[in-house]
């Protein structure tokens, strides 16, 4: 009896080794949005170079009716596709048909014609409505769907560019904006320690490839901060979005990284939408623990070198992670008031974020979170209008963290029992701050209150 019990717990036990050594693989299904539907939809956008020049080499192009049509390119996966942005009539007053070389031939006259309709002006303002884009994309030797959306956007002074008339190259780059979003998603979902997580990836910079980590391929952290400021970081990468027992929302959004900390436990992260499965890979050895003073939702740090991003799941107030010198990316809590109503709180790193270093010699504490304090901003442009004799400036109410961090948003997303006094113009936020400017004598100059965005 006694071998017996022996040889179930030693089973046992390498099932629990098994489960713990070994990767676990998530399998991906490709999503497209419904036309017309109000449903979940990861952000996405990313500019496109336009030009009125037609582009060199071997094209067999339409017969295009615009004066002049707008080209661009589009790389989707592994290939560049010419895109050309026409009129339907030659006098129409704004684009409103796109080409698309969908099969990559250099030949858009075997392709179908993607016809929209004219937005309409507000003041000097129009746009294109164009329909969503399904094509096939090549990544890694393999076909996979695609959808994208085109979207256009035009401002002019006056007669000075409009729209109607000969647009010129200055005009294009000035008050042209030429984006293209994506239309589509991959989802999964898993089990873990008895708990199921949904899974979504978002196209983030419309490239068709879902897994661009952080930060951008190819540049350090410093050199994007140094190039673009700040919110360099936050570019080139796609989005990771994760909940527990559902689908993920807009609010469950991560910068995607290659590591991922869920409710505890480390995985080295590995995404392939050609093999059609996300694999979590455990990392267990040589972790040493970070202090995270505040409890949080979300929580996405990198390392200076840009080796590593982690993305972190309801961390606790103790993460254990590889050694490395790390900076806060950004956060998101979830807490409910007095009233039971519940609040979501999201921030994002600024220039002035410290760095940790975290080698298991010491117990460091990264810096963020409460308490938080209110910060009037007046940009340098402001500053040096008044220098210039300006009698009018804007600023900004901000809020900051103890790290530094900025808040992006505070919103209630449930309930409505809340004593927190709240919007006029959205009540799911708290009432916008109020503000006085008062002279060193005591006059007041001028008071109001501050708006949203």
């Amino acid at each position: 009896m006694n071998k017996v019990i022996f040889e179930i717990l030693a089973t046992v036990l390498v099932l629990c080794m098994t489960t713990a050594a070994f990767a676990l693989d998530v399998p991906l299904t490709y999503v497209r949005q419904p036309e017309g539907r109000d449903a979940f939809l990861p952000f996405t956008s990313t500019k496109v170079q336009a030009t009125i020049q037609r582009p060199a080499g071997d094209w067999e192009l339409p017969e295009l009716k615009s004066k002049p049509p707008i080209y661009a390119f589009a790389r989707f996966g592994d290939k560049e596709r010419l895109v050309i942005l026409d009129r339907q009539n030659a006098d129409d007053f704004f684009y409103s048909r796109l080409y698309f070389d969908a099969n990559g031939n250099n030949d858009l006259t075997d392709d179908p014609v993607i016809d929209g309709g004219f937005g309409g002006e507000d003041g000097e303002f129009c746009y294109a409505v164009l329909p969503s884009v399904d094509t096939m994309i090549e990544i890694e030797g393999k076909s996979l769907p695609y959808c994208f959306r085109a979207h256009v956007f035009y401002s002019y002074f006056g007669d000075y560019g409009r729209p109607d008339k000969q647009l010129t190259k200055e005009n294009i780059d000035e008050n042209m904006t030429f984006e293209f979003r994506s239309n589509c998603f991959y989802s999964g979902g898993f089990e873990l320690d008895g708990s199921s997580y949904g899974v979504a990836l978002g196209d983030t910079n419309v490239n068709g490839r879902f897994n661009d980590r952080f930060p951008a391929q190819g540049s350090s952290v410093e050199e994007l901060v140094e190039a673009y400021g700040q919110s360099a970081l936050f570019s080139g990468s796609d989005h990771f979005y994760l909940a527990t027992g559902r689908q993920p929302e807009a609010r469950d959004v991560q910068v995607c990284g290659n590591l991922l900390l869920v409710d505890g436990r480390l995985f080295d992260v590995n995404i392939s939408t050609p093999e059609g499965k996300m694999t979590l890979k455990p990392v267990t050895e040589s972790l040493v623990p970070l202090n995270l003073p505040m409890a949080t939702e979300r929580m996405t740090v990198y390392t200076e070198d840009g080796r590593s991003c982690l993305m972190m799941y309801r961390p606790g107030n103790e993460a254990m992670i590889p050694r490395g010198k790390y900076r806060l990316l950004g956060y998101t809590v979830l807490r409910k008031d007095e009233q039971g109503d519940e609040w979501f709180l999201a921030a994002a790193a600024t220039a002035d974020i410290s760095s940790v270093t975290v080698d298991g010699s010491t117990h460091p504490s990264l810096r963020f979170g409460e308490p938080y304090v209110p910060v009037i901003e007046l940009s340098e442009a402001a500053k040096q209008g008044v220098r210039e004799g300006a009698t009018q400036v804007r600023v900004g109410f901000i809020v900051e963290g103890g790290g530094k961090e900025r808040l992006a948003d505070l919103s209630r997303v449930s309930g409505n029992r809340t004593r927190i006094e709240l919007s006029a113009e959205n009540p799911n936020r708290p009432k916008e701050p109020t503000y006085k400017i008062v002279q060193p004598d005591g006059q007041i100059v001028a008071q109001g209150s501050f708006e949203y965005g």
